[in-house]
């Protein structure tokens, strides 16, 4: 028989795989279709709280810096959970991370949508990030 570990979270996850000079960048603080980033997810299960927002860059592209800014879209209305940037330099695998301002901003509700886009990108070279919207 599985174990079942009860109260653990899956991650929302958004993979943009490739050279990032193929991506578009959107506008800071307004959602951008063309720039989204794998597309979106939806909330299942009430009472979910982000607890992080991580963005991994798989290889350091050695100029510029990588933002990524997330999105909730509730009832028709995209709302800005923040952004995370990561400044080239860093290596392979770098990381940052950052949590939405608020509770308000923290808290999703079934029926949530979760989009991501690039507010800009690494220039050379760069490859391949992930975002992840830990959640508890």
């Amino acid at each position: 028989m599985a174990s079942v570990v009860r109260g653990v979270i899956t991650p929302y996850l958004f993979n943009a795989n490739g050279v990032l000079t193929a991506f578009a960048d959107g506008v800071a603080g307004t959602f951008t279709a063309a720039a989204m980033i794998d597309g979106s997810r939806e909330v299942w299960n009430a009472e979910q709280f982000i607890q992080t927002m991580r963005l991994r860059q798989v290889v350091d592209g050695g100029g510029g810096t990588t933002t990524v800014e997330v999105f909730r879209r509730r009832s028709g209305a995209n709302t800005s959970l923040g952004t995370i940037s990561l400044v080239s330099g860093g290596g392979a695998f770098a990381s940052a991370a950052t949590v939405p301002a608020s509770v308000a901003l923290q808290t999703l509700q079934v029926g949530d949508i979760l989009v991501c886009q690039f507010n800009a990108r690494q220039t050379t070279t760069a490859a391949s990030v992930t975002v992840e919207i830990g959640m508890r």
